[in-house]
């Protein structure tokens, strides 16, 4: 049941932030697009500890941050500025 849960966590989360990230990027303000990739990310953390056979305390208090901190930046480093142009 965890397993599944994860993995479709994974999945969720991975695929909203391609979405936001390629499709919304220049449409979105800069503040609801980190937010969102942020969000994403964190889903992703949670996904992959599910996954985990015994993940610790310290493991759910740390990836899910790390994931929702690091998303928004390696976006905003491969994609440029977001927000309209022009």
């Amino acid at each position: 049941m965890r397993a599944g849960a994860g993995v479709a966590s994974i999945v969720s989360g991975s695929g909203l932030a391609l979405l936001v990230a390629f499709g919304l990027w220049r449409r979105l303000p800069s503040a609801v697009l980190f937010v969102s990739l942020a969000t994403c990310g964190a889903l992703v953390g949670v996904g992959a500890l599910l996954v985990q056979d015994r993940p610790g305390p310290w493991d759910w208090a740390i990836a899910p941050v790390v994931l929702g901190v690091l998303t928004p930046i390696h976006a905003r480093l491969v994609l440029g500025r977001p927000g309209a142009s022009g």
